[in-house]
């Protein structure tokens, strides 16, 4: 996961099944958010580009610093908890 080795980092990742993008937002804080559309009529995955998730269904955009629609309507997108348990470990809980 050398993407997520500095801040502003991210990377995709598969845990449990599920496709996850892991951002690195300061030297120890980081964010996880699924894939999955959270409006689940959707069965392709979001895409991410730095800043924003997209629903490739609805054209639904999310945000990266807490799943938050961006216009204000619909679900969150699904976000996980990291913890960075040592030793170049990340443990993600949902």
């Amino acid at each position: 996961y050398i993407d997520i080795q500095v801040p502003g980092g991210s990377s995709i990742t598969s845990v449990a099944g599920r496709n996850l993008v892991i951002i690195r937002r300061t030297n120890t804080a980081y964010k996880a958010f699924d894939l999955q559309c959270p409006e689940n009529d959707c069965a392709a995955a979001m895409s991410f580009d730095g800043l924003k998730l997209k629903c490739s269904c609805s054209q639904k955009e999310y945000s990266s610093l807490d799943g938050s629609p961006i216009n204000g309507e619909g679900c969150f997108a699904l976000e996980y908890s990291i913890f960075n348990v040592g030793n170049n470990t990340l443990q993600i809980t949902r």
